[in-house]
């Protein structure tokens, strides 16, 4: 007998678990879906330098030639550092010339913390490429 128990219970839960599926309706539009997502709904200065970091990959040439350096003695500027600020200076001009106020505004080594986290985002971080 408590073996029907069981199985009455273990339905009538299995209805409760189906039936709060069922009452979560799809959203009908992007912007519903996106107030849905767990995480990411706002976007993190990371997350916008990201963005702007693809639209100069290729629109910029001089860019990618600031990050290309692994060591010191490759970099334009003489230094790491150097090279990774002009390229923190693409991304704030371009900012400010696309209306991207939240990076446009910002300094620059706040731009060069953003883009380091970038790069490791893409994997081509200097390390991980001189490294491989």
């Amino acid at each position: 007998m408590s073996e029907t128990v069981e199985t009455v219970v273990d339905t009538e839960a299995e209805a409760e678990v189906h039936e709060s599926r069922r009452s979560l309706a799809l959203p009908t539009t992007v912007a519903d879906l996106m107030a849905m997502k767990k995480s990411g709904k706002s976007r993190t200065v990371n997350d916008e330098v990201d963005f702007i970091h693809l639209r100069v990959w290729e629109g910029i040439p001089e860019y990618v030639s600031y990050l290309d350096a692994v060591g010191g003695e490759q970099a334009i500027e003489g230094s790491l550092v150097a090279d990774d600020l002009e390229a923190a200076r693409i991304i704030r001009d371009y900012a400010q010339e696309h209306g991207i106020h939240v990076v446009g505004s910002l300094k620059l080594h706040t731009i060069r913390r953003a883009l380091l986290v970038v790069l490791r985002r893409y994997r081509i971080s200097r390390s991980e490429r001189r490294d491989a």
